[in-house]
């Protein structure tokens, strides 16, 4: 009763009255975090709670986020998913309710942080690594926590969660939402410079390879391999050093050029929302770079429609795309001395 006299309404609510709700008030917001507080709770009860937050928060996320944070529901989560973690739904739904809770809202970041949220989930994707619905949670959970400028990087590359998405990712490589969630996780780690990018690339191949036709995971993906591979204030930077400084370019004309260009960047210049990377896995198993490309397919500076065929460019719009870049740019790419000949597979 404590807790719900906290919402402020004028009745107080029970729980059951609380679960009943279709939209949620301060006084059952209140009503459920005294139940997940209380000692004697029961780990079902707990999953109907989780599964109310949930429908809460996808009914009116920004209203209930603020009801959360008004009556400090953050850590009553935490300790609920801590006793009783162990349950599959417990950990589902309330890796769910702490990734919604958390997204663009730096200030129940900052309460979950407090409560040592970040162990938890770790433990939580330990304890239920077969699971690809707790996994896929636990991976937006992570993203939307690192996400925020409130430190949340820095306690998941502490606790070792890095370790955990890639081995997410590994085990569940044909789940389309571990892949993209887990991505967009590592991005906004290596963005924010708190991660290793040991294993990052790898990640980000196999879920192109895995899924060449998810358009979700091509921009996820893509975000990633421009985070670990060059200088994303321009679509032909090249690598960058281990102190995150971009290496020194050449210029579009030279040899060296040609050599560097890595073939993602050279699928994200022509279509910057991802489309063009659906080709990425079959281009890698057989080049290092776009010199390699154009060796094959333009050694005379025209692009071979033998191109198409081999990489089953069906699409008449791709097929433009490709067409438009060679006529835009080969000239400028193939001048003395640094035809696409210079480059090597």
């Amino acid at each position: 009763q404590g807790f719900a006299a906290m919402g402020g309404d004028d009745a107080v609510l029970t729980l059951d009255e609380s679960l009943r709700l279709r939209d949620a008030t301060r006084a059952a917001v209140a009503s459920c975090a005294g139940s997940l507080w209380a000692d004697d709770s029961d780990e079902w009860l707990v999953v109907d709670i989780f599964d109310k937050l949930r429908e809460w928060l996808r009914r009116d996320l920004g209203a209930v986020q603020r009801l959360m944070g008004s009556v400090g529901l953050q850590p009553m989560v935490v300790k609920a998913l801590r006793r009783h973690g162990y349950n599959l739904e417990v950990a589902r739904l309330g890796l769910g309710v702490i990734a919604s809770c958390c997204q663009r809202n730096s200030l129940n970041v900052e309460l979950l942080l407090r409560a040592d949220v970040v162990p938890v989930v770790v433990e939580l994707m330990d304890l239920h690594e077969a699971d690809g619905a707790a996994q896929d949670n636990a991976c937006v959970a992570m993203w939307r926590l690192a996400e925020q400028h409130c430190g949340g990087a820095d306690r998941i590359v502490e606790s070792r969660g890095i370790e955990r998405l890639l081995k997410a990712m590994e085990r569940h490589r044909h789940n389309p939402f571990v892949q993209a969630n887990g991505c967009a996780a590592l991005e906004r780690l290596l963005a924010l410079g708190a991660a290793p990018d040991d294993g990052m690339l790898w990640a980000a191949q196999q879920a192109l390879q895995a899924h060449p036709s998810n358009v979700q995971i091509k921009r996820s993906a893509a975000r990633l391999l421009e985070q670990l591979n060059c200088d994303a204030t321009s679509p032909w930077a090249f690598p960058k050093s281990r102190a995150g400084k971009p290496h020194r370019r050449a210029s579009a004309g030279s040899p060296r050029s040609l050599r560097q260009v890595p073939l993602h960047i050279w699928l994200i210049e022509m279509d910057e929302v991802g489309f063009l990377m659906e080709y990425y896995s079959s281009l890698r198993q057989h080049f290092q770079c776009l010199a390699g490309v154009l060796e094959v397919y333009a050694p005379e500076g025209t692009l071979d429609p033998k191109f198409f065929e081999d990489l089953k460019v069906r699409k008449l719009g791709h097929r433009r795309l490709f067409e438009k870049w060679c006529r835009d740019r080969l000239q400028c790419l193939s001048g003395p001395g640094s035809g696409p000949g210079s480059g090597s597979k």
